[in-house]
C-alpha cells in the first residue's frame, strides 16, 4: 500500500484535503485512485498493478491553469485556496512507487520515502484576511515592495495579518492573496501627487527578498504581472507604477527613505534593516 501525503508547497502546514489521485497507465486508463482525507492523505494499493511507469494526476478541490493574474479569483467569494493541478511520472516497483517526478516541476515538488510519496503543491490564491472595497476609487497605480523578509514569514503575515494583491518568489512563480476590486493594505501611510490613502485606488505587489539582488525570474514574473495588470485595467498610467518607497511617508507626509537617511547619518549607523513593508 502507498501512501500519499498532499501539503500546501509554499504553507506546509495547510494539508490539502480532497485532492483526486489518479493513476493512469500508458492508454491514459486509470488503474488506481484515491482522495485525499482532512490531514492530506490517501492510500493506493498498487501490489496488483504491472511493474512499470504511470502517470499520477493530482487535483485539489479547486484548481488554476492559466497566468495568475487579474482572471484568477476575480468575482465572487473565492476559496481560500487555489492549486495548480500536477501530474507526475511514477515508476510502480512491486508494492510500492520506487520513484516519482512532477511533469513541471514549478507545479510541485515530490518525495519518496518507502512507502510514503510527499507531494508538495503549488498554490495560485491564498486568501488574505484584510483586505475591503476600494471606497469607490477606480485602478490607478501600481505599488511595488519587497518583503524585506524570507518566503515563510512573508506568508505567516499575509495571512494572518495582510496581504498585498500579489506575491513573487524566488522562482518567479506569483500567488495572489487579494481580488483585484477589493482595496489591499499594503501601502500604509502614503501619498502620491497629492493623494493619500493610496491603498484604495491601488494594486499592491510584493517581491520575496529579504536582501541582495533579485534572480532573473523575479523581473521576469513581474513585467508579465504589471503587463497582464496594465491590459485588463487600461487606467493605470505607466507613470503611476511605482516603488513603495516613493509613497511611504509620515503623517506629516514626509517620505520615510529621507527620514531614515537623515537618522543613519545622525547616529553613524551605514546601514538599517527595514521591516516589511
Amino acid at each position: 500500500m502507498v501512501k500519499f501525503k498532499v501539503r500546501n508547497r509554499l504553507y506546509k502546514v495547510d494539508n490539502i484535503a480532497q485532492a483526486k489521485i489518479n493513476l493512469l497507465n500508458a492508454s491514459s486508463v486509470s488503474v488506481a485512485w484515491a482522495t485525499t482525507d482532512g490531514h492530506g492523505f490517501a492510500s493506493i494499493d498498487v501490489s496488483k498493478i504491472p511493474d512499470g511507469d504511470y502517470q499520477c494526476t493530482i487535483d485539489a478541490q479547486n484548481t488554476y491553469a492559466g497566468d495568475v493574474g487579474p482572471a484568477l479569483a476575480s468575482s465572487g467569494t473565492p476559496p481560500d485556496r487555489i492549486y495548480r493541478s500536477v501530474t507526475l511520472l511514477v515508476r510502480v516497483t512491486g508494492p510500492v512507487i520506487s520513484s516519482a517526478k512532477p511533469v513541471n516541476s514549478r507545479d510541485a515538488a515530490v518525495t519518496v520515502s518507502g512507502n510514503l510519496v510527499s507531494v508538495d503543491v503549488q498554490p495560485v490564491w491564498m486568501k488574505s484576511v484584510q483586505n475591503s472595497g476600494r471606497s469607490g476609487k477606480s485602478i490607478s497605480m501600481i505599488v511595488v515592495h519587497h518583503t524585506a523578509c524570507d518566503l515563510l514569514a512573508a506568508v505567516a503575515t499575509f495571512l494572518s495579518e495582510k496581504g498585498p494583491h500579489y506575491m513573487i518568489d524566488t522562482d518567479g512563480q506569483i500567488v495572489k492573496w487579494v481580488q483585484d476590486s477589493r482595496a489591499a493594505w499594503h501601502a500604509g501611510e502614503s501619498r502620491w501627487r497629492d493623494q493619500k490613502n493610496i491603498n484604495f485606488p491601488s494594486i499592491g505587489i510584493e517581491i520575496v527578498n529579504k536582501t541582495g539582488p533579485y534572480p532573473e525570474a523575479q523581473y521576469a514574473g513581474l513585467l508579465s504581472l504589471i503587463n497582464n495588470l496594465t491590459t485588463a485595467f487600461p487606467t493605470i498610467n505607466s507613470w503611476d507604477i511605482i516603488g513603495h518607497s516613493d509613497i511611504g511617508t509620515d503623517t506629516t507626509g514626509r517620505l520615510e527613505e529621507n527620514l531614515e537617511i537623515r537618522a543613519r547619518s545622525s547616529s553613524g549607523n551605514g546601514s538599517k534593516d527595514r521591516d516589511m513593508e
